[in-house]
This record gives structure tokens, C-alpha cells and sequence, in this order.
């Protein structure tokens, strides 16, 4: 699991909750499925707190953050 919450900015969007995106992926890990990696740092430039739910590859830990 990725998860983006160091790099997310909080909006003024309601409350001013931080805006969240989970991302679930069937084939590759992030990040080397470019597509999803491309749109999952989009969302966090726009200033979302993005989480990612991938494949993970045995050497891998399972959970990262990555920025």
C-alpha cells in the first residue's frame, strides 16, 4: 500500500478536509505501472491525500510512502 499523506495539502473544500483518492490495481505495482503512478502523483500535485492498493512484489515491504 502507498500512501501520499506526507505530501497532501489540505483544502478548504467543507470543513477543510483534505480531499482522498484511493486507487485499487490488479496488475503491476506502483510505481512501475507508469499510468497509475502518473495519475497518482496528478491528484497529489492537486492537492489530494492519495492512497494506492497494489500488487506487491516479494522483495517489497507491504506497506510504503513514497512521494
Amino acid at each position: 500500500m502507498l500512501n501520499t499523506q506526507k505530501n497532501a495539502e489540505t483544502t478548504q473544500q467543507g470543513r477543510g478536509a483534505t480531499r482522498r483518492v484511493l486507487l485499487v490495481l490488479e496488475n503491476l505495482p506502483v510505481p512501475h505501472d507508469r499510468r497509475m503512478w502518473q495519475v497518482a502523483t496528478s491528484l497529489r500535485r492537486a492537492g489530494y491525500h492519495v492512497s494506492v492498493i497494489s500488487p506487491r512484489p516479494p522483495d517489497e515491504p507491504e506497506y510504503c510512502e513514497l512521494e
